[in-house]
């Protein structure tokens, strides 16, 4: 589906708000022309305020994505970000444990 959307998306000012090499990788590897521009943002948002690992994910990259923003924001040099490119990575396992940690 996004495939037959690239040439549409390349005119577009993108962002990956991510270091990841593995992210990189995969928007690479569909034809996207994008830059990133990593996110400052301490992903240590306390565990037991989310139900789900899968919230704190979202949340996550949330903040990763404002923070990009207000980056981007102050490139003057640059036109205005079209699009910003945000995940978040939970481990289960850990998730539980933090989680428990954090309640006791």
């Amino acid at each position: 589906m996004v495939l037959q959307h690239i040439a549409q998306l390349n005119v577009k000012r993108i962002v990956l708000a991510s270091a990841s090499p593995r992210r990189k990788e995969l928007l690479g590897n569909l034809g996207l022309k994008f830059e990133i521009v990593v996110s400052s943002f301490q992903e240590d948002l306390p565990h037991h305020h989310f139900e789900h690992a899968e919230q704190y994910a979202v949340e996550t990259a949330r903040h990763k994505a404002l923070d990009v923003a207000r980056l981007c924001a102050a490139q003057k040099d640059k036109p205005p970000v079209d699009i910003i490119i945000s995940a978040g990575t939970v481990s289960l396992c850990l998730w539980k444990r933090q989680q428990q940690k954090q309640l006791s």
